[in-house]
């Protein structure tokens, strides 16, 4: 028979660390995992012989209790995952069979959760594809080399071996929601990724940025889990970049479909050069080339978007709210770029 106080939610505190603690109502039927420190030598006790220790608690409760790969100091993370009244039966025989050696602990993951951004050398020209388009004037770029396509082959081998059981995921939860700019997890078209919140589009929904691909999407904020320490240790493989000399036509508030149409269907399959000439707001500033077959010249995709009228060579600077000036847009540039062609 089901005990009665299991029909009701209860507060559970749940320190970090020693610190403030944090409050929250957990249903009986909410799926958590919870996370304990434990001390590295009894590890082994609460593993058993060949792992029959912790099989038999699973067993008869029903939740998943794992040892973390992480440690918080010298001590070792325990987990245990499943429904709140199964994490509470494992969580309360382990700590009789063991004496209270169970320590409560909210992880912070990580407590640095940032990533380094990857850099696109600012005197050479470098070879990119193009992996998103947010219009014509603002894109993401990765190097074209082997190591960023094995870097990125070994990341979802990793990502798929961590987070593809589901007690191995860390979930957020209504009273710790992911906050704007926190990197996290999740799984967008069939494929582990790491991700950016950038917005809270609504109570339930998030957008974020792909920090490996660039673009964005619109996801329910249930479907992020926090991102483990080693995750963290791979640069940004995603390069935003702004197209130089390229802004919306006067008298136009953005870039036209036709515009950015054109720009999809000039890079699409192709590898491009891309050469730094400046930054804005530390996002580089690049002008691309795409060699031609026929001819074998290399061709400027801002020079054939102005040719072609679909953007301005120039930066409109307002006024006021009634006039618009168009001035020259003088970028920094150490090196002169190569003569390119602009297709006719």
């Amino acid at each position: 028979m089901e005990k009665p106080w299991r029909n009701e939610p209860e507060k559970v505190e749940s320190p970090e660390d020693g610190s403030d603690s944090e409050v929250f109502p957990l249903y009986p039927n909410d799926f958590v995992v919870m996370e304990y420190t434990v001390a590295e030598d009894l590890c082994g006790k609460i593993i058993g012989k060949h792992g029959k220790a912790v099989k038999d608690i699973n067993e008869k409760t029903g939740a998943f209790v794992c040892i973390e790969a992480e440690k918080v100091g010298p001590k070792c993370v325990l987990s245990i995952a499943g429904l709140y009244c199964q994490v509470q039966d494992a969580e309360k025989a382990l700590m009789t069979k063991h004496k209270n050696a169970l320590k409560r602990h909210v992880s912070q993951w990580p407590a640095n959760n940032e990533v380094q951004n990857s850099i696109l050398p600012s005197d050479d020209y470098v070879s990119v594809i193009v992996t998103a388009v947010i219009n014509a004037g603002n894109l993401f770029v990765q190097v074209f080399n082997s190591d960023v396509d094995s870097n990125l082959i070994q990341l979802q081998k990793d990502l798929d071996i961590a987070y593809n059981q589901p007690p191995q995921r860390l979930m957020y939860h209504e009273s710790r929601k992911p906050t704007i700019g926190e990197i996290c997890i999740s799984f967008i078209d069939n494929m582990w990724c790491r991700v950016r919140v950038v917005e809270h589009s609504s109570e339930s929904q998030v957008v974020v940025v792909f920090v490996d691909y660039g673009g964005s999407v619109v996801i329910d904020w249930h479907l992020l889990y926090k991102i483990r320490d080693p995750f963290l240790e791979l640069p940004a493989q995603a390069i935003q970049c702004y197209i130089t000399d390229s802004y919306p036509l006067p008298n136009q508030a953005d870039y036209s479909y036709s515009a950015n149409l054109t720009l999809n269907q000039m890079i699409e399959g192709k590898v491009l050069h891309a050469y730094v000439h400046g930054s804005c707001n530390d996002i580089p500033c690049v002008e691309l080339f795409y060699t031609n077959e026929e001819t074998n010249e290399d061709v400027s995709v801002n020079g054939n978007l102005v040719n072609w009228g679909l953007v301005s060579a120039y930066a409109p600077i307002i006024i006021d709210d009634s006039q618009m000036i168009e001035v020259n847009a003088v970028v920094p540039q150490e090196v002169s770029p190569a003569p390119v062609t602009v297709e006719q």
